[in-house]
């Protein structure tokens, strides 16, 4: 996650300083990690969901968190799963566009 969220937020401050303001490369800059958390702690959570579940700290200990409520497989699942990514996806872009206004 955190490897992710510094790529895009590395990503944000090389498009940031190329504008005319340094506070536009910083705020870029939290934009893009912001995102990289954000991607990735939704995935981990859908990981959640499933009886394998995850291991978040499988270095150190083998211990697997899961919720088991849906298997990987099920097509319901994942659909339903698209459509909210979707629908807040769209939330997202008009909440972005109202504010650029």
């Amino acid at each position: 996650m955190l490897l992710v969220a510094s790529v895009f937020a590395v990503t944000g401050l090389a498009i940031g300083v190329s504008s005319s303001r340094a506070i536009t490369g910083v705020l870029l800059a939290l934009f893009g990690a912001l995102i990289g958390v954000t991607m990735i702690g939704a995935h981990i959570l859908a990981d959640a969901l499933t009886p394998m579940g995850i291991r978040p700290f499988k270095p150190l200990r083998n211990d697997t968190y899961t919720l088991e409520i849906t298997k990987a497989a099920n097509p319901i699942t994942n659909y339903a799963l698209l459509v909210v990514g979707g629908v807040l996806a769209g939330v997202a872009f008009i909440t972005g566009s109202a504010l650029a206004v």
